[in-house]
This record gives structure tokens, C-alpha cells and sequence, in this order.
């Protein structure tokens, strides 16, 4: 299991992949940097998000071959349902770390 502030980092590089790319190389980006975690780094509800948020993009790439062979608005949306889950996913992990720092705190 990775650390939430390692899965934070991962989203924030998945964001930074969506924003600075072209749409097509930027969606590919993030769902691949997004494929190595895992699921106990988040909340189930979200998890289960995103899982039906790849396995989508998957089934479209199947269908159409790569990323830049997917519409301007198929992209759009996959970028849009992803961004929204790793927002989540952040503010989700961000308590957990605010949590674990708490804890630190006060045992010191």
C-alpha cells in the first residue's frame, strides 16, 4: 500500500498531466499514472469511481485504438470525470495525512 501522501502525489501528477499536455497525450498521461494505485489508498466510493472511469477509457480505447483516435469530446469527458475523482481523492487522502499529523502532535 502506498501512503496517502505518495497517492496524493500521484493525483497531483495526473492533474498537472491533464492541465500542461494536449488533451489526447495529457488523458493518456493521467490514466496511466493513475493505473499504479491501489485500492486501499482512498475511500471505497471513490475507488470504485475511478475503477468505472478506466475501465471505460479502456473499453474505448479498444474501440477506437489510442487516445488520439477518441473524439475532442470523448476526451473531454474522460478529463472532466477524472479530474473531478482525483479532486476527491485528494481531499480525501489530505485528511487522513491532517489526521496522521494530528496524532504526531499530540504524542509529542
Amino acid at each position: 500500500m502506498n501512503t496517502p501522501d505518495y497517492s496524493i502525489g500521484l493525483c497531483k501528477e495526473a492533474i498537472r498531466f491533464l492541465i500542461t499536455d494536449d488533451l489526447a497525450r495529457g488523458v493518456s498521461r493521467a490514466f496511466s499514472e493513475m493505473g499504479i494505485a491501489e485500492e486501499d489508498e482512498t475511500d471505497p466510493d471513490i475507488w470504485r469511481e475511478w475503477v468505472r472511469l478506466n475501465e471505460q477509457y479502456n473499453n474505448a480505447h479498444r474501440n477506437k485504438g489510442q487516445a488520439r483516435d477518441l473524439t475532442g469530446i470523448q476526451l473531454l469527458g474522460f478529463a472532466g470525470e477524472l479530474a473531478f475523482i482525483l479532486l476527491n481523492w485528494i481531499e480525501h487522502n489530505a485528511g487522513k495525512v491532517a489526521l496522521r499529523e494530528a496524532i504526531q502532535d499530540e504524542e509529542d
